[in-house]
């Protein structure tokens, strides 16, 4: 398993373009062959910032996802949307679990 998160600032009125571009990257993301999951969401702490978690079967399927045209044009947009550098997280496991309960579980 190969997992990247990600955390982007946007730059004062980039909002709306950002989130367009993002709705429709993660949207293509999420049918790619060997995404496992792709999220994109906004900060509740930080104004204008957006958090990426990608899950991929392999490092290959992760690559193959910046080739596509849909990253390729949200790439190229990073410079006019950032306000700051990007920090990415990256990682590769053998094992993930994943687990399911019920918001009464998570209150016990």
């Amino acid at each position: 398993m190969f997992v990247i998160q990600t955390t982007l600032s946007l730059a004062a009125g980039q909002r709306e373009r950002a989130l367009e571009l993002v709705e429709n990257l993660v949207n293509h993301s999420r049918e790619e062959e060997g995404t496992v999951r792709y999220r994109a969401t906004e900060s509740l702490t930080e104004p204008e910032t957006l958090h990426f978690f990608e899950q991929y079967e392999d490092r290959a399927a992760a690559e193959r996802h910046t080739e596509s045209s849909v990253y390729q044009e949200f790439a190229e947009a990073l410079p006019e949307l950032a306000d700051r550098e990007l920090e990415t997280i990256q990682f590769e496991t053998d094992e993930v679990e994943i687990f399911e309960y019920s918001a009464a579980d998570a209150a016990a």
